[in-house]
């Protein structure tokens, strides 16, 4: 009966030895994830789809056309992010164009994370201070370990925008998220 069990033991499958060693079963998230976003980017590009309003249900894509003048007598926006390894809560939220924000990025995680958002055209209030990133280019915010960043910006143009952690790695792992500007 011993050399039964010794024997099953010897024909565990693949499949469960992968489940069974967390280091193996990392490295296939980490190759499932970094190959769904090659795909994906490759895809958009040769159907000529603009990114910015990928995976994203028509119904939440209004205007296009840019937004009103800017207005700095509007109420400010307050949104609060968080960030975990590897997601970000909440993953989806809404702005009005030509209303300022204030984005409140919270790190939550035990690695740096920060937010970049992918085509938005926004006028920034406070310049980014990571020094990775142009000056008045791109909406980012950056954040070590146990940390809170802000940034403020009015976002000019409507549509629907992905943002994601540009630390290397982290948007293939799943932090990626949208906003709807209208």
């Amino acid at each position: 009966m011993d050399t039964q069990q010794e024997t099953g033991f010897n024909r565990l499958s693949f499949i469960n030895r992968i489940f069974h060693n967390p280091l193996l079963l990392s490295i296939v998230f980490l190759l499932f994830f970094y190959t769904y976003n090659h795909l994906y980017n490759e895809l958009a590009q040769d159907h000529n789809v603009p990114i910015k309003n990928s995976h994203m249900s028509q119904s939440m894509i209004h205007n296009k056309s840019s937004g009103s003048s800017l207005d700095f007598s509007t109420k400010t926006k307050k949104v609060v992010i968080e960030a975990t390894e590897f997601a970000y809560f909440p993953k989806d939220f809404k702005l009005t164009a030509g209303q300022p924000v204030t984005l409140i990025f919270k790190n939550s995680g035990e690695v740096e994370h920060d937010i970049e958002f992918e085509n938005m055209k926004a006028s920034l209030l406070q310049q980014s201070h990571h020094g990775n990133h142009l000056k008045n280019q791109t909406v980012h915010i950056h954040s070590l370990p146990g940390k809170t960043a802000e940034v403020k910006f009015i976002p000019i143009e409507s549509g629907v925008f992905r943002f994601y952690c540009t630390v290397p790695g982290h948007k293939e792992s799943g932090m990626v998220g949208f906003v709807e500007v209208s």
